[in-house]
């Protein structure tokens, strides 16, 4: 078997799953309530937003993104998957192809979900949008008033001028879900080391702790200078240094801290799972996710 299979087979029994299916649905929701009020403005007003600026921006707010995040995590916490047929599969290939396959899946997890966040985005402004390179009006408005209530949003996220001075639209759109998917995948990375270790569940108690530490130097003016230590605060284009934020990470320093963790949690849970117990760990593996 071939790591491609090992990473088909972990989506073919997880999108069918229940708590799978309810991130999709609570997300689409959420979505809906949260921004369906700047579609009926566009249709009111006959304005169109370009169609990825809504997705780019939504994970400025504290809300959204703890949202994104806990999704996120559920989507993920059956890394890595062991149940009553992965002693079969192992013998039919080796760990190394199956170590491979679950960081596959958590990669195609993660661009599938965030595809269908951009879909509900575009359900949201009812489909009032253009595929132009450009920042739409609206955009531009509320990026230098702050008032996103303007355009018909119920949440209060952060259209950053300094980005619209900084970014294209689509520029900015990649580099979300390029740094996102980074981040997605250092999570996953320490969730199978640790479940590798038998402590998972230590993994939640980090990540929140991250993300708590994340929202409250969100609030600050000055970054202290350990919070480059901070991964997923770091994640958010919108408090990256544009010349102003002193002690915010550059893009370039989020990327190159991303892969260093990633390849260092990487190495260690592919040294650990040579170890593990497959056997051992399949009456364990439904009590140990979320």
């Amino acid at each position: 078997m071939t790591s491609l299979k090992f990473c088909k087979i972990n989506l073919e029994h997880n999108i069918i799953t229940w708590k799978i299916q309810t991130v999709f649905i609570i997300s689409f929701f959420l979505i809906q309530f949260f921004f369906s009020g700047a579609g009926n403005y566009m249709l009111e007003k006959g304005y169109k937003m370009q169609a990825t600026e809504l997705f780019s921006f939504s994970l400025s707010s504290p809300i959204t993104y703890m949202f994104f995040f806990l999704a996120m995590m559920t989507l993920i916490s059956v890394i890595p998957a062991v149940d009553g047929e992965t002693l079969y599969y192992l013998i039919r290939s080796n760990r190394t192809k199956w170590f491979t396959g679950q960081c596959l899946y958590v990669l195609l997890i993660a661009v599938i979900y965030m595809a269908w966040l951009f879909f509900c985005f575009l359900v949201a402004i009812k489909w009032q949008v253009t595929f132009d390179n450009e920042w739409s009006d609206s955009v531009l408005l509320v990026s230098e008033t702050g008032i996103v209530q303007d355009i018909g949003i119920n949440i209060n996220i952060w259209f950053s001028y300094e980005i619209v001075q900084n970014y294209t639209p689509f520029s900015m759109f990649f580099t979300v879900v390029f740094v996102q998917t980074f981040l997605i995948f250092l999570i996953a990375s320490l969730f199978m080391e640790l479940r590798f270790l038998g402590c998972k569940r230590i993994a939640y108690v980090i990540i929140i702790f991250l993300w708590a530490e994340s929202f409250m130097f969100q609030q600050l003016d000055v970054r202290p200078v350990w919070w480059k230590l901070c991964p997923v605060g770091e994640s958010m284009p919108s408090f990256w240094d544009y010349g102003y934020l002193k002690g915010a990470p550059t893009f370039k320093f989020v990327i190159i801290e991303y892969i260093a963790l990633a390849v260092i949690l990487l190495l260690f849970a592919r040294k650990h799972m040579k170890y593990f117990d497959f056997g051992g760990a399949e009456m364990m593996m439904e009590g140990d996710s979320i």
